[in-house]
């Protein structure tokens, strides 16, 4: 009889790689949590150093997949709940857009595919304040990728439309990233207009059934955004 127990996960893992062509036993894979809050600088003094280009370019957002989700956390596993408390209440010029968190299979070596993440709220013109695309893979040690667009109000620099009223536009500022980090620690990833804090843990669940082998993003569908709080 406990020949027969133990010989059960072995039995599901095998039927799991049948229907789960991207997977093998030979694939080094880990079930790893990752959470992202990501917040503007609102400050007037923010980035007023700085020399932005007119045009910053977009996120590679031809990369992103067919639309599918990711598997997203509830707010009740959250580990970045006080660091989000204090950004929201406690820090002046700082303003949370984005607080998301996923859990996903990431095989080492494995194609790196990203999540798109976007905020809640919008620009006057509809756009999302912040989106963008991150991607985590391993190798030696856990690397993430982020490709980060903010979008903030502006007057045009023409002053008044024809019919007097002055006209407002979205300018971008682009935050692009690589960190190279370990599990179980709080990264912090700074820019002049904005931040973001990350961690990445190994999940507590070891079950990979039901979640995606390769991250996928929430897709093209506007009416789908990242929590925002």
């Amino acid at each position: 009889m406990r020949s027969m127990i133990y010989s059960l996960p072995v039995i599901a893992f095998g039927l799991f790689t049948l229907v789960n062509p991207a997977f093998s036993a030979d694939d080094d894979v880990t079930l790893y949590d990752v959470e992202m809050i990501i917040f503007d600088r609102s400050d007037e003094e923010a980035g007023i150093t700085e020399i932005w280009p007119d045009d910053p370019g977009e996120p590679d957002w031809e990369s992103l997949p067919a639309p599918n989700t990711p598997d997203w956390l509830p707010d009740s596993a959250w580990k970045l709940g006080p660091e989000d408390y204090t950004l929201r209440h406690k820090s002046r010029g700082l303003k949370t857009h984005i607080h998301a968190a996923w859990r996903q299979v990431i095989r080492k070596g494995g194609k790196v595919v990203p999540i798109r993440l976007r905020s809640s709220q919008t620009t006057v013109n509809g756009m999302p304040v912040m989106e963008g695309l991150v991607s985590v893979s391993v190798k030696r040690y856990l690397h993430v990728n982020l490709d980060m667009t903010l979008r903030k109000a502006r007057v045009w620099a023409g002053g008044e439309s024809k019919d007097g009223v002055l006209e407002f536009g979205d300018r971008r500022y682009r935050m692009q990233e690589h960190r190279r980090m370990r599990s179980g620690e709080l990264h912090y990833l700074d820019h002049p207009m904005m931040g973001v804090l990350i961690r990445i843990d190994r999940s507590e669940t070891g079950d990979v059934s039901g979640i995606m082998m390769e991250p996928l993003s929430r897709g093209e569908d506007p009416s789908t955004e990242t929590s925002s709080r």
